[in-house]
């Protein structure tokens, strides 16, 4: 890894968002309930993405109907609205830097 990806990788792993992604993380692990919520919580995502990609219309409906009812459940969880909005973050930033990665090397190729 040359030493501008190593630098990008720190500064995202040092960001306040990062950090704090870490600590509810954390929080999380530690919380039998919550992670028992966020447990369950997969599982039926597990189910939904079996469903579709098996093209069971009927499966993918109910399971994202169960998804959905799953995922109000965990976030009457104080702060775990905090937590998605944060990954969501994190996810956005990296689509960003792998686009601009592309763009420069479809430039270097051209």
């Amino acid at each position: 890894m040359n030493k501008e990806a190593k630098d990008l990788k720190q500064a995202i792993l040092d960001s306040n968002e990062v950090k704090r992604i870490k600590e509810l993380e954390n929080y999380i692990d530690n919380n039998e309930c919550l992670k028992k919520e966020f447990s369950l919580l997969k599982d039926i995502q597990r189910q939904m993405v079996i469903a579709k990609a098996k093209s069971n219309l009927v499966s993918y409906q109910k399971y994202k109907e169960e998804y959905e009812k799953q995922m109000l459940k965990v976030k009457e969880f104080p702060f775990v609205e905090e937590y998605f909005d944060l990954l969501e973050q994190i996810d956005l930033l990296l689509v960003n830097i792998t686009k601009t990665i592309e763009e420069e090397i479809n430039k270097k190729l051209n």
